[in-house]
């Protein structure tokens, strides 16, 4: 159905780009061909990535999960 939205919306030109790009990530579903046609036809509205002006704090959190553990069956060692 999504191929027939473009053509109804006179985007016939991006239909083998939407295909193109879509096949390119090995994606055929209808979701992925959604997403490829707004990245295709949305070009000028691709926002850069925030820039934070200060350095996000790190933390430290060790929680403990002995009660876990306790319910599962013990510790998992990987």
């Amino acid at each position: 159905m999504l191929l027939m939205e473009i053509v109804s919306a006179d985007d016939t030109d991006i239909c083998d780009d939407v295909l193109t790009l879509a096949a390119s990530y090995g994606r055929t579903d209808t979701e992925s061909l959604r997403q490829c046609y707004y990245t295709l036809s949305k070009r000028s509205t691709n926002l850069e990535p925030l820039k934070l002006s200060v350095q996000t704090p790190s933390l430290n959190y060790s929680p403990n999960l002995s009660s876990y553990d306790s319910l599962t069956g013990g510790e998992l060692h990987v």
